[in-house]
């Protein structure tokens, strides 16, 4: 580290591997404001230059391009690589620098002679450790904190993001999968809910969303892949499928269908929302005008196309299983001796332990029990009953649901009255519950 007052010229070839194998071990292992204070960012901006480097020169080595496999030089800058993510500072660098289009051209090398050609499986599992490790850095603890959208932004515009799906499909010894299942499944759910990344780089033609499709008809990936993972991207791409159903916010229609063969209109000034018609997008713009607006920031226009993507989400689950619904609503209503309105609905969009989606199952799962169940208190609201339902009446009902995460997910919940569903996600847009008014009852469109 003492080599940080001579110029590179000056360095011999020895020395400079001997100063990044060391700045590598220290970014593993030191404290962030330490690390900061310590070590001059040339230093680090020279050591990242160098790994980068060097991932070119393996890209271009002919037995990684035919086997998947490197030497141990070779294992050792990959290690480099993997420092890289391990430390808020240098990671944070990596990400203005062309470090993860160089890994994402350095698996890519290996689908040269062979379209499906991957690592081996320990260089996949150090990948797939970087991604995650970037991840961790970047969500938590850089000095500004990246939000989800922000990170899968960054590394799909590398053409990382779909490496990493490739790579994730390659199984991992058990003790190794267990070490980073953990952080594997919160990046996951959070790639889950990132509806803006999903709707734009998951949609039919993008690079990500056709890497994806490959992967579940078996033409990319591993064909040993792990039941588990493959549920989990089998349920991203069902969900990026409902996503790409429009609907009107007024009158929920979807379209084009056979009852409604025209294309949606979207609203000229969010350009989130849809509507058939001018009427209703005048019988809407009272409650629509609140969060319409046309300089949104990212934060604020992410959140409002997850807003509409859960609701016709859930409008989709509602008309295409409208009759197993409501045969359940009123079997459970007759064992209790309760009526409809005083029940709830409950609904799991997020995987299981097993990475598939209980909404999404043949058939689908979902839970009808009384809506006090849910509630803090034992006094359901009056309002419940009653058609027109007051802002405020819901504000107060969000302030009373009880916190609630079956098996650690989180998740949908619905209150039937009045042939209306009240729509209160868990799925966080600011990690609170919220509420919504959709109207299920089922219509010739």
């Amino acid at each position: 580290l003492l080599l940080a007052g001579y110029g590179e010229e000056y360095i011999s070839s020895e020395l400079k591997e001997i100063r990044n194998h060391k700045i590598s071990l220290v970014a593993r292992h030191a404290d962030r404001k330490l690390f900061r204070e310590n070590i001059p960012e040339r230093e680090i901006q020279s050591w990242l230059d160098y790994v980068i480097g060097q991932l070119k020169n393996l890209t271009a080595d002919r037995n990684w391009i035919n086997t998947g496999q490197l030497d141990w030089i070779g294992h050792t800058h990959l290690f480099q690589c993997g420092s890289m993510v391990e430390h808020a500072v240098p990671a944070a660098l990596a990400f203005e620098s062309d470090f993860f289009q160089s890994l994402a051209l350095f698996i890519k090398a290996r689908q040269a002679g062979n379209g499906r050609a991957l690592p081996s499986r320990d260089i996949s599992f150090s990948i797939v450790a970087i991604v995650f490790n970037a991840y961790h850095m970047a969500t938590t603890q850089f000095d500004s904190q990246w939000s989800d959208d922000k990170f899968f932004k960054k590394l799909e515009a590398t053409g990382m993001l779909e490496q990493f799906l490739r790579c994730l499909t390659t199984p991992q010894n058990d003790e190794a999968y267990e070490a980073y299942k953990p952080i594997l499944e919160i990046m996951l759910l959070d790639l889950q809910s990132s509806t803006m990344i999903l709707s734009q780089k998951f949609k039919k033609g993008a690079p990500c969303g056709e890497t994806l499709r490959s992967i579940l008809d078996g033409k990319d990936g591993s064909r040993e892949i792990l039941p588990e993972i493959f549920n989990r991207l089998k349920g991203i791409s069902r969900l990026v499928e409902v996503m790409e159903i429009r609907e009107c916010l007024h009158c929920h229609k979807s379209g084009p269908s056979e009852a409604f063969p025209k294309s949606l209109m979207v609203c000229s000034r969010c350009r989130i929302t849809h509507y058939c018609s001018k009427a209703c997008q005048k019988a809407d713009w009272t409650k629509h005008k609140q969060v319409c607006k046309s300089n949104m920031d990212t934060r604020a226009k992410s959140d409002l196309q997850r807003l509409m993507s859960v609701n016709a989400m859930l409008h989709h689950f509602v008309r295409q299983h409208f009759e197993l619904i409501e045969d359940t609503m009123k079997q459970t209503c007759k064992r209790l001796g309760l009526e409809s309105s005083d029940m709830a609905m409950e609904i799991n969009f997020a995987p299981n332990r097993d990475g598939e989606i209980p909404a999404f199952q043949d058939p689908p799962v979902f839970k009808i029990a009384p809506l006090q169940d849910y509630m803090e208190g034992r006094e359901i609201p009056d309002w419940i009953r009653n058609k027109a339902v007051p802002e405020e009446a819901m504000e107060s009902l969000n302030s009373r649901l009880k916190e609630y995460e079956p098996d650690g997910a989180a998740c949908e919940l619905l209150v039937h009255h009045a042939g209306y569903l009240a729509i209160m996600p868990f799925t966080a847009l600011d990690g609170k519950p919220m509420c919504h008014i959709a109207d299920s009852t089922p219509t010739d469109n």
